[in-house]
């Protein structure tokens, strides 16, 4: 039976990285919705078509579409995979898991990579002088709008984290680096695993 992890971050991690490093530690393809709504959407395909009318109207795409593009991508692997972007609220969630259970794929793990402390983080970004002019330009308002995208991602995840609870999480840690490498998060997700 195929499975499928979930991947979620902290905002200002490369979930692309990271999932590149998962994927080759854990062997799994990664299932990047944002990269499968834009291919769709240059395709000729009857989605394909209703995704670039959506975007040409500058509206978002709902999920019944989403969920559409889910499952025609999903029928097309064969592999074991990582998903990414997706999903980011509760009914995703459930959406996602009505879907797994059609395919007959079963939802394996779901990483969450998370800062130990968002606010350091925050601290240090603002200090390279390209992401500083921004906080001189807004001051708090930047600051506390960055707290409250941190602290809102989170609280999705943990509502998630609340009914997925059959689902084995892996909940990893990492401290403020200025560069983040694939050295260092190799070594934490082989401390987990």
């Amino acid at each position: 039976m195929r499975e499928l992890d979930i991947l979620f971050v902290d905002w200002g991690f490369s979930k692309n990285d990271i999932s590149k490093i998962i994927s080759e530690t854990m062997n799994l393809q990664i299932f990047n919705i944002q990269n499968i709504i834009r291919k769709e959407s240059q395709s000729k395909s009857e989605i394909g078509d209703e995704i670039q009318k959506i975007i040409n109207n500058e509206e978002l795409l709902d999920d019944k579409l989403i969920q559409k593009l889910i499952t025609k991508n999903l029928r097309e692997s064969s592999e074991n995979l990582l998903f990414i972007f997706y999903p980011n609220v509760l009914e995703q969630f459930y959406e996602l898991q009505k879907i797994l259970v059609n395919e007959n794929i079963v939802l394996n793990k779901i990483w969450f990579f998370r800062h130990k402390d968002y606010l350091e983080f925050m601290k240090h970004h603002f200090e390279f002088p390209i992401n500083k002019k921004y906080l001189d330009k807004f001051g708090n308002k930047l600051a506390d709008e960055w707290i409250n995208m941190f602290q809102k991602r989170r609280e999705n995840i943990n509502i998630i984290k609340g009914v997925a609870t059959s689902v084995e999480w892996m909940e990893i840690e990492l401290d403020y680096l200025s560069l983040l490498n694939s050295e260092y998060i190799n070594k934490r997700i082989k401390e987990r695993i």
